[in-house]
C-alpha cells in the first residue's frame, strides 16, 4: 500500500467576504442611486482584503512554527512579514511598491483626513486590492488557499 501526504487546502472566510463585497460593488448599475452602495461595498472589500491578508499571514506563521520551519522572530510589519514568509515557502514575494501603493489606499480608508471628504474607493480599486491581497497571502502560505 502506498501512502502519501493528502492535499491540504485552507479557506479564509474573510477573503470570501471581501470577494462578496467586491462582486456586489461591480454588479451595481451605473445610476446615481447606486453610488453610495458602490462606495460602501468597495470600502468593505478593500478593508476586508487587508484583514484577510493579516489573518492568512498569522495563520501561515502558526502552521510553519508547528512544522518546525520557523523557530525565531518573524518581522512584525506586514510587508516584511509577507516577504519573509514567502521566502520560507520558496515563493517570490509580491512587489513592494505595489504593496505600498495599495496599502496607502487602505490607510486612507482607515485613517481619513478629517479636513476633507476623504478617499472614495471604486469597484475597480476594490478588485485590484482583493486580487493583490489574495496573491500575497497565497505566496506566503505553505498550502493552497481557496475561496
Amino acid at each position: 500500500m502506498y501512502l502519501c501526504e493528502m492535499a491540504t487546502f485552507y479557506r479564509f472566510t474573510v477573503f470570501e467576504d471581501a470577494f462578496f463585497f467586491c462582486n456586489q460593488a461591480e454588479g451595481l448599475p451605473d445610476v446615481l442611486s447606486s453610488v453610495p452602495l458602490k462606495e460602501r461595498y468597495s470600502r468593505a472589500s478593500i478593508i476586508l482584503s487587508w484583514v484577510a491578508l493579516e489573518e492568512a499571514l498569522s495563520t501561515s506563521e502558526t502552521v510553519l512554527r508547528k512544522r518546525g520551519v520557523i523557530d525565531g522572530d518573524v518581522p512584525k510589519h506586514l510587508r516584511e512579514k509577507a516577504a519573509y514568509l514567502a521566502n520560507i515557502v520558496e515563493q517570490q514575494p509580491v512587489d513592494a511598491s505595489e504593496f505600498l501603493k495599495l496599502r496607502r489606499l487602505r490607510n486612507e480608508l482607515t485613517h481619513p483626513d478629517t479636513g476633507s471628504k476623504g478617499y472614495v474607493p471604486t469597484p475597480e480599486e476594490a478588485l485590484v486590492s482583493f486580487k493583490f491581497c489574495f496573491e500575497a497571502a497565497s505566496r506566503a502560505f505553505p498550502y493552497n488557499i481557496t475561496i
